[in-house]
């Protein structure tokens, strides 16, 4: 039960960084000038950047939520084989 916890704390914190890297995306906005500072990086380079690490993150998210339900199937499987319906009450709580 407690990997079924931890799954799940790993997947709202990875919930809150792809929320994080969403309002930063909204933050980059593009200059459509020709002229470049030198050193500097390209905003819509950055920009792609931030939305490649999105889909990146969005993609372990679904990976990990497959896993936590199949984890939670499992855990609600053993619960369901014990006889005792108190037992049962308390150890899905």
């Amino acid at each position: 039960m407690s990997q079924a916890i931890w799954l799940d704390k790993i997947i709202n914190n990875k919930l809150e960084e792809k929320e994080r890297l969403q309002a930063l995306a909204k933050k980059t906005t593009f200059t459509y000038r020709e002229d470049k500072v030198s050193g500097g990086k390209n905003t819509k380079s950055q920009m792609k950047e931030i939305i490649v690490k999105i889909i990146d993150l969005e993609y372990e998210i679904v990976a990990d939520i497959d896993r936590f339900v199949d984890l939670k199937k499992e855990i609600m499987d053993t619960i369901n084989q014990v006889k005792d319906s108190c037992y049962q009450l308390l150890l899905e709580m």
